[in-house]
């Protein structure tokens, strides 16, 4: 089955020429752990729907992956965990794989037969995340708005990801951002400069989506890759 298929076909969801742009150049190369990617998109445009498609999938390619999923606030989070779970546990995902569930809890949940750690946890960008690991770093619109995106707690948001989030990744994991820009200093913005002027640091593949395409463009595009 492809990323595709789930988000089309299983789970109903119409696929505009972004989504499946999105889905074949960015997401699936994303769960097989090839590049991380940024994906940034205006609001009501399905970024929450892609995540949680992916996330099922990468269940589906691999029960004992390990992803941990951030939002601005723990309820967001925790409502993707909830979704995540419900589609793992329907008759139609299942009868591509069937999970069994040793743990079930609105912000986590723990596939039988993995090593005991979360298979998922979802939490807030503030959030000090205590003995997690993970394969897949997701994080949904960590940023809540234009006023949190200019002001002073910006700065721990970005202690909170680049000291706790970044570092519960284990070798070979790989990070999705996506959300809605609000600055050039909030959590996206701040991630591509680093990448930029620090070609050591971790790299994307970078995709902006804008709202309206006045420049006769549908998207802006760039790739950052490490030096040898």
């Amino acid at each position: 089955m492809t990323l595709l298929i789930l988000f089309t076909v299983i789970m109903g969801l119409s696929a505009d020429w972004y989504h499946r742009k999105l889905i074949q150049e960015y997401l699936e190369p994303f769960i097989d752990r090839k590049q991380n990617a940024i994906i940034t998109m205006p609001p009501g445009m399905g970024k929450t729907a892609l995540v949680i498609a992916t996330i099922v999938m990468i269940y589906i390619r691999d029960p004992k992956a390990h992803v941990i999923v951030l939002s601005n606030a723990d309820g967001l989070a925790a409502m993707i965990v909830r979704n995540v779970l419900r589609w793992l546990n329907g008759d139609s995902v299942r009868e591509v794989r069937p999970f069994e569930f040793s743990k079930q809890t609105e912000t986590e949940f723990t596939i039988e037969g993995n090593d005991g750690r979360p298979s998922c946890l979802g939490a807030s960008t503030k959030t000090v995340l205590v003995g997690a690991r993970c394969n897949y770093l997701i994080v949904d619109d960590g940023v809540k708005d234009q006023a949190q995106a200019l002001s002073e707690e910006m700065n721990l948001l970005w202690d909170r990801y680049t000291t706790v989030a970044e570092s519960r990744l284990m070798a070979g994991g790989v990070v999705l951002i996506v959300g809605t820009r609000w600055g050039i200093s909030d959590l996206i913005g701040r991630v591509i400069n680093r990448a930029v002027t620090n070609k050591k640091s971790r790299q994307f593949q970078v995709i902006n989506l804008a709202l309206t395409n006045v420049e006769g463009r549908d998207s802006f595009e760039f790739h950052m890759r490490e030096r040898p």
